[in-house]
């Protein structure tokens, strides 16, 4: 079994008076081998391998306009093109119930292959920027772009025709304005950012006909608000807080024939909030405590189990000397409850229970 993945990347940038420049260039080349045998012989048997190659590379630049005191405006724009290729086969054996009596009694196997199933997709992937920084105490932004996420193949797709038909590119348009504000020697940090996302063809991971498996939404959207600030009242105490706020749904979304059309993403809290702080009551220690609270989450379009609000606590003390550290962690100190995903209706996926560990490094 093979997995590959190599990547380069170029920049040259500049600046002249009150011009600025960036252009690049991105390569990448991956493979993936997948093979995956599900054993239940010699009731039901399903050996399956994907062999997927890639090839990505971008062309990237932008230039940045200082038109005024504290005023910047910036545009920039990415090529991107990426091509994948896929080998695939699938055996699948057992019996089946062929009269209906609930008792699997005839026995049945079948082979399939896909050779060299392919995608090219090439994406113009624009943004602007207009920035606003006085001082080193305030910055604002507003920011227009335009995101790209590649297609790609199911790999441990089961049927030939799941295996042979890639999914589709997303593209979204995006949109983010906001506002920091720094107090003297960074005492203090007041930040706010308001977004929306329109998707085009989302990339949408869930069950299809039994199946874990990529389809596409056809449109989705995503706004919210998130608030931020932080305090030092010393100068070895840090005190951080935060608040989102986020409706994401699907507009438009199909899938074995039920309407998704209106609910929220999975796994994508309404609202959440959380509190940190950060000691360093010597040069060698390090002590910190985050608290975050977690909205009600769906699991999955064909699920109706959601997460009830939880709240994880998590925790850290490191003592460090010369190339050495040594520390103690604690993850859901809490031992909350909750599920990350919904393979089907009653099959979920629990979340990390209370975790304590040591952890041990040495820089060389």
């Amino acid at each position: 079994m093979v997995t590959r993945d190599i990547s380069a990347d170029a920049r040259l940038s500049g600046q002249k008076e009150n011009i600025d420049w960036m252009v690049g260039l991105f390569a990448q080349q991956t493979r993936r081998d997948a093979p995956y045998l599900f054993d239940m012989a010699p009731y039901y048997t399903s050996d399956t391998a994907g062999k997927r190659k890639g090839n990505a590379t971008a062309l990237f630049g932008q230039v940045g306009w200082t038109f005024a005191p504290g005023w910047r405006v910036a545009a920039g724009l990415r090529i991107q093109h990426v091509r994948q290729r896929m080998d695939w086969r699938s055996n699948q054996s057992g019996y089946m119930d062929s009269d209906g009596d609930g008792i699997p009694d005839m026995p049945f196997s079948t082979s399939e292959t896909v050779q060299n199933a392919s995608v090219n997709k090439t994406a113009w992937l624009p943004s602007f920027t207009l920035e606003y920084r006085p001082n080193e105490r305030h910055f604002g932004w507003i920011k227009l772009a335009r995101g790209y996420e590649a297609p790609g193949f199911n790999t441990f797709a089961t049927m030939r025709e799941q295996a042979q038909n890639a999914y589709l590119p997303t593209l979204a348009n995006y949109i983010e304005v906001g506002y920091r504000l720094r107090g003297k020697d960074d005492r203090w940090e007041l930040g706010a950012t308001a977004f929306s996302t329109i998707m085009h063809d989302q990339q949408v991971v869930g069950s299809v006909n039994g199946q874990n498996m990529t389809s596409n939404a056809a449109q989705a959207h995503s706004r919210g608000v998130e608030l931020t600030g932080m305090w030092r009242p010393l100068p070895e105490l840090e005190l951080n807080a935060f608040a989102g706020f986020v409706n994401a749904k699907w507009d438009d979304f199909v899938r074995n024939g039920v309407d998704y059309a209106g609910q929220s993403f999975d796994m994508t809290p309404r609202q959440s909030y959380g509190l940190g702080v950060s000691w360093q009551p010597h040069s060698q220690w390090d002590l910190g405590v985050n608290v975050v609270r977690h909205g009600r989450t769906t699991l999955a379009p064909n699920s109706e189990i959601a997460n009830k609000p939880y709240t994880l606590v998590d925790a850290h003390v490191t003592y460090s000397t010369g190339r050495f550290s040594i520390g103690v962690y604690g993850q859901n100190l809490g031992n909350a409850r909750y599920f990350t995903r919904a393979l089907s209706q009653d099959l979920l996926v629990a979340g990390a229970s209370r975790t304590v560990g040591v952890r041990m490094s040495m820089n060389f």
